[in-house]
This record gives C-alpha cells, structure tokens and sequence, in this order.
C-alpha cells in the first residue's frame, strides 16, 4: 500500500467513525477510544512500520533530547500555521441548532430521545422557559473554552515520509546546518508518551499517542458535532472515544498549500495541566548531517549515533 493510499484508508476510517458517533452517540463503538483507535487502522496494520523522517535544526537541546533516545511533542503554537490543530466551529450554527433543540416544542416531542419523565421534563420545561438566553450563552462558552483547552492539551512531532526535501532542509534543519532523524515506524511504537511530571511522581497518567496522516483539505470542520461538546456541560466529560475522534479530525487536518510536506504526526494530549515539557521514547533508525553541519556539530552528531548503535551518514551520500 502506498503512503498516498494509506493516508486515504486512515482518513476514510475516521470519517466512517465520525458518521457513527454523529448518528449512533454514545452507542458508537467509538465511545471507547481503545474501540476508536482500533477502528482507526482498521484494515492497514499490514502496512506498516513505514519510514518516517524528521528535520531537526543541530542545536544543543535538539542534541541532548537525541542523545536519551526521545522526541520532544510540541505545541501547537510553535507550527508555522497560526490555525494548525484548531478546528471550525460556526458558533451561529451551534446556537440555532441550540435554540431548536431547547425549545418548548422540542422538549414537548422528545421525552423519549431525552430519557426524560414526565416529572423531569415539567422541570425542565419551566427552567428552560425562565432560563433559555442565559443557558445558551454558558453552553457557547463552554464549547468555546473546551476548544481552546482542545487547542492547548494538544502535542505533536511533525515527521514525512519524504526524506530528501530541498524546502525541509532550507526550513526545518537551519539551512542544511541540521540533521534528519530517520525512524521505521508502526502505531503500536507510539505507546510510550510519558511527560517529566511523571518522573518527579508529580503525575501518574499515561499519555494517549497516535500515528497519524496529516490530511490536506483545510481545517477540520467539527460543527454538526457541537452537541458532543455541548453535552459536557452537564454531564462533566464526553464520551472518550468521541472526543478521541473529534481530536484526531482537527489536529490532522491541515490546509492543501501545505500538501508538498507529505507530513505525519505523532499525535497525543497533555495528561495535566502542569507545563511541564512532554516526550516520547523513540531511537532512530539512522541520522543524517546536513551539508553545511559546523564541524562540532557534526562530530556530536556521530558520537550520538555510535552511542545508540546505529547507522550514520551525510546529506551528500544519503541513501534515502
């Protein structure tokens, strides 16, 4: 399977997914999102491991994350698109739907869908008719803030399967001055996301990691599933597995001018909100200098590469 014909097995996965939790809710079998990561390499675990690159600048702290065999996840506000990992939510469309489905009539014809009895829904009825403006106002707020929250838990290492670009080397490794970090790589090597909160016993959740392909068809737009996040505001958090989904769909979707960087992402969330740096045991395959590496660069750069057994090379003599 192609790398152009995987991304298209992967994508139409989640979007078989998103059409289930859309239609079905919380009986989806993504409501779980062990379910929902299953289902998301539904029919393309054979495919892998794949060859995964990474453009690094040869920086001293790019160094030293090498050298303990970790890649660091980053934030979205360090990418180069302001609106890289924020999906589009039309907050128009989020309040009418709001206003119809917290309507008089509508409560009046929907005890059944709303699990209601009639000694509930006279409740509901009369807060509603007191409180409707205001309860709107708090349901766009929240959906608001949990986007933003989406936007700010969110953690990511960028990687192409492309792994002798012109454009990357210029961009991401300082103007051939850096390295490329080649990986071969399959989802179930994504499980050892950890962050240093944990190390200091400051922490003890496990962070959720997923490889993904980045899909260029501009930024995810997640409005026909704002009554996912708008049921958090009463029932405290959303089914796991569709928010899961909901994440995956914004934080690899990105506009189609970036389609030349045939990207990946390790994708996962921050486990607290301890801003703290988060990381990800993974060694390279093999490590290629850039042309223009300093000689001291270089030097580190190959010491690094013994020290983890594994093979290295030159931009000028790469194989890739």
């Amino acid at each position: 399977m192609t790398d152009q014909e995987l991304r298209l097995r992967i994508h139409t996965n989640l979007e078989e997914m998103l059409d289930s939790c859309y239609r079905l809710g919380a009986r989806s079998q993504a409501s779980n999102y062990v379910f929902a990561m299953q289902g998301l390499y539904k029919g393309v675990l054979g495919s892998f491991p794949i060859w995964l690159y990474r453009y690094r600048p040869g920086s001293d702290l790019e160094f030293e994350t090498l050298e303990r065999g970790l890649v660091y996840l980053a934030t979205p506000d360090s990418f180069n698109d302001p609106f890289d990992v924020f999906p589009v939510f039309d907050l128009s469309l989020i309040e009418d739907r709001i206003r119809k489905e917290t309507s008089v009539e509508y409560l009046t014809i929907e005890p059944d869908r709303l699990g209601l009895d009639s000694r509930e829904k006279a409740k509901a009825l009369t807060s509603m008719c007191q409180n409707r403006d205001s309860f709107i106002k708090e349901v766009l707020a929240s959906i608001e803030k949990r986007i933003g929250m989406w936007h700010s838990n969110t953690r990511c290492a960028c990687l192409t399967t492309d792994g002798d670009s012109g454009y990357m080397w210029e961009n991401y490794a300082d103007s051939h001055r850096g390295f490329i970090a080649a990986y071969h790589l399959s989802p179930a090597d994504i499980d050892g996301c950890y962050c240093r909160a944990r190390d200091e016993s400051r922490c003890d959740a496990r962070l959720v990691g997923s490889l993904l392909p980045v899909r260029y068809c501009g930024r995810a737009d997640l409005t026909d599933y704002s009554h996912e996040l708008a049921h958090a505001l009463s029932a405290g958090i959303l089914e796991q597995g569709i928010e899961y989904c909901l994440k995956i769909a914004a934080a690899c979707s990105k506009d189609e001018k970036w389609q030349f960087e045939k990207e990946w992402r390790i994708f996962a969330e921050d486990c607290s909100d301890i801003n703290i740096s988060r990381y990800l045991k993974l060694k390279p395959s093999f490590l290629v200098a850039g042309k223009n590496m300093e000689a001291g660069a270089f030097k580190r750069l190959e010491s690094i590469a013994n020290a983890l057994q594994i093979p290295f090379r030159n931009e000028t003599n790469n194989l890739v």
